[in-house]
């Protein structure tokens, strides 16, 4: 009976860590996975939140993002954020990042992985390296999700812009991670 006891303790110990009612939680953290897609129309860079890389349906799995235009197959003009400037459509870029607009992240429970699945505007290679990075977003200053682009064949950055992005091409990538 004393392995009943240990295992019990387990069984409870686990269920307070993760919670199966209303998705995958570890710790307060819900899991999320969400493919952005960030186009250059006309000279413009817009981005959306999708489930794939179809992008015809918005997230299921993107709910701790703040501000995501639904339903699917919607873009908004991308803003380079900033001190004074604000997210759209659930994101925005600062040279080589895209920030993701969340609430504030926990410093000790970062998870997060990211992969470019779609790519066709050159022959650079971006490899994206999630991070979670602190950052003043229109007078808000909160530990966010950010993926950070580098050139894979170099290591130098690659930012995100009209010149690595040409008119009519665009960049997907998906992220998975563990949100608060």
């Amino acid at each position: 009976m004393l392995w009943l006891r240990k295992t019990y303790r387990n069984v409870t110990r686990t269920l307070r860590l993760v919670d199966f009612r209303a998705g995958v939680a570890l710790d307060g953290q819900k899991a999320q996975t969400f493919f952005v897609h960030v186009k250059n129309n006309a000279g413009t860079l817009q981005h959306g939140l999708f489930v794939d890389y179809n992008v015809t349906l918005a997230p299921a799995y993107a709910d701790r993002i703040i501000g995501v235009i639904a339903p699917g197959n919607t873009y908004a003009n991308t803003p380079t954020v900033g001190a004074g400037t604000d997210f759209l459509n659930g994101g925005g870029i600062t040279a080589n990042i895209f920030v993701l607009n969340t609430l504030g992240q926990t410093g000790n429970l970062h998870f997060a992985m990211a992969a470019v699945e779609y790519y066709d505007g050159n022959v650079v290679r971006p490899r994206p390296i999630p991070t979670f990075g602190s950052r003043d977003v229109n007078g808000v200053t909160i530990l966010r999700p950010e993926i950070r682009f580098i050139n894979d064949m170099t290591g130098a950055d690659w930012t995100i812009n009209t010149t690595n992005i040409p008119s009519g091409k665009s960049i997907g990538f998906r992220f998975m991670g563990a949100l608060a």
